[in-house]
């Protein structure tokens, strides 16, 4: 089926090895807020996202952004699309929580539900740039926060904090010259 649009793909099919689908009910069960803006858009139904310029099936060809429920790690989902050319330049994967999440230099990371975590598909950049992303990234996340009112600063080598706690993590991966970019 072809859309005119592309945009946000919600995945609604399981993959065995990498990802599971997202429901409404999973997101209602992750966090309050989700569960309010679930209610909101209901019925989920594919006419009611399409509406909305969301749509709720199997991947389609360049899409900027797929959703997951459950994930061994954004990473790995959005390895899959790429590979496959489901997902171009600057697409990203979203994943409410990851089972296999990976820190710096390889360490696990524990990525609960009630969270969100991605993946941004960087176009191949000269090594001397791959660097920066995540200072750049880190100091884009910081401007954010901070046009909320917040007051965030940024630990080397990829760490938002604020207050002096963590609120997030940035880590770059390169395999091959397809760079990923993880946030959480």
């Amino acid at each position: 089926m072809s859309h005119p649009h592309h945009g946000l793909r919600i995945l609604a099919e399981k993959d065995e090895k990498l990802h599971e689908a997202l429901d409404p009910e999973l997101l209602r069960e992750c966090h309050e807020g989700w569960a309010a803006d679930t209610d909101h858009f209901s019925p989920w139904t594919q006419n009611t996202l399409e509406s909305l310029g969301v749509v709720y099936e199997s991947v389609e060809k360049n899409f900027e952004t797929l959703i997951c429920g459950t994930c061994t790690s954004s990473f790995d989902v959005a390895r899959k699309a790429i590979a496959a050319n489901e997902l171009g330049y600057w697409g990203g994967v979203l994943a409410i929580n990851q089972t296999q999440g990976r820190g710096q230099r390889g360490r696990t990371w524990i990525s609960p539900a009630g969270n969100l975590y991605g993946s941004l598909f960087w176009p191949n950049l000269p090594p001397k740039w791959q660097t920066l992303i995540p200072l750049i990234t880190g100091l884009c996340c910081a401007k954010v926060l901070e046009s909320k009112g917040l007051s965030p600063s940024l630990k080397w080598p990829n760490d938002i904090l604020i207050n002096g706690r963590k609120v997030g993590g940035i880590l770059v991966e390169d395999r091959g010259g397809d760079v990923l970019m993880a946030w959480e």
